[in-house]
């Protein structure tokens, strides 16, 4: 008799991949089978490189939110649409009154 092992589902794109994982133990016998547990092997080794890159990723993320928050002050300290045209008409208006009515 064998036992099976039905891991959780991975979602409906990886169908092939839930085939591949639900395979059957072997329980006795002679020992020529692995049993899968080779599949078990491989399959941790590419979990551990997953959490690996989960990390990197993670500390991206962290250096993104940085640069993010830097921009973001830097934004907010720019004048305003409103601001700069009142500096434009004012640098016009002392300049048409300079030339109306001179430097006397």
């Amino acid at each position: 008799m064998t036992n099976v092992v039905r891991l959780p589902s991975l979602g409906s794109a990886n169908t092939e991949v839930k085939k591949e994982m639900a395979y059957p133990l072997a329980t006795g016998g002679d020992g020529g089978d692995s049993g899968g547990m080779d599949k078990i092997g491989a399959l941790e080794k590419r979990v551990d490189k997953v959490e690996e890159n989960l990390a990197s990723i993670k500390d991206t993320l962290a250096a993104i939110r940085v640069d993010i928050a830097s921009v973001k002050g830097r934004v907010d300290a720019m004048p305003t649409t409103i601001q700069l045209i009142t500096l434009v008409f004012g640098i016009l208006a002392g300049a048409f009154a300079i030339v109306k009515y001179g430097l006397h």
